[in-house]
């Protein structure tokens, strides 16, 4: 199958996916369980969709993270993106570059870096930017927790995440996932880090766990 046949087979037709703009901030567009199940989602979910479609299809495509409308491309090449928030149509790097001036005003540079291939964790790690977002726009403590909960075991993630985290978990009254976060923190301290701070983390861990009895 060609990349126009994969967005085609998605992306039209009575049946297809596609971009939810009457909601675009319901959290369900950022699951994907629920973007198969409602067939509808946001330009970073539909994309996820399309390259693992395209996949088993024989089709390496790639995410493309540029800023404010993820798109996806045929890997290898620097001419073929697809938009698959827009019924999966084609379009060209000029494009993108217009569509990108149309969001970010004519003054804001257009870097070519923005239409890279990235890796998963990158997309993941937008993705969970972008449920933090709304987690923060609907000052919802209890999802705010586990979204930093995830973003806190990425490889490059400070302790900062961890401990945010857990703070939340506690004030929503989920003692035991935020004992379970300071303990992670311990676990995770290095030589560098003074062993008061490791004795706060683990007194603070065996309080809260005690709110449990």
């Amino acid at each position: 199958m060609t990349p126009g046949g994969v967005m085609s087979h998605l992306f039209t037709g009575p049946s297809a996916f596609r971009g939810n703009v009457d909601n675009y901030y319901e959290p369900e567009n950022s699951y994907l369980n629920d973007v198969l199940e409602r067939r509808l989602g946001i330009p970073i979910t539909l994309a996820v969709l399309a390259i693992e479609v395209a996949r088993r299809c024989g089709v390496t495509m790639v995410g493309v993270s540029m800023p404010g409308h993820f798109l996806v491309g045929l890997a290898g090449t620097t001419s073929h993106y697809f938009d698959p928030f827009n019924k999966g149509a084609e379009t060209t790097a000029d494009q993108c570059r217009d569509r990108f001036r149309e969001m970010a005003g004519s003054d804001t540079p257009f870097l070519d870096s923005y239409l890279d291939p990235v890796p998963p964790i990158m997309i993941l790690g937008r993705m969970l930017n972008n449920l933090e977002g709304i987690a923060q726009r609907r000052k919802d403590p209890a999802m705010l927790a586990w979204v930093l909960q995830f973003k806190a075991r990425f490889p490059d993630a400070t302790p900062d995440l961890g401990h945010r985290s857990a703070v939340l978990f506690k004030n929503s009254g989920q003692y035991l996932l935020a004992a379970q976060e300071l303990e992670r923190l311990v676990g995770l301290a290095g030589p560098g880090v003074a062993p008061k701070a490791i004795e706060d983390l683990e007194s603070k861990a065996r309080r809260l766990r005690a709110r449990l009895n």
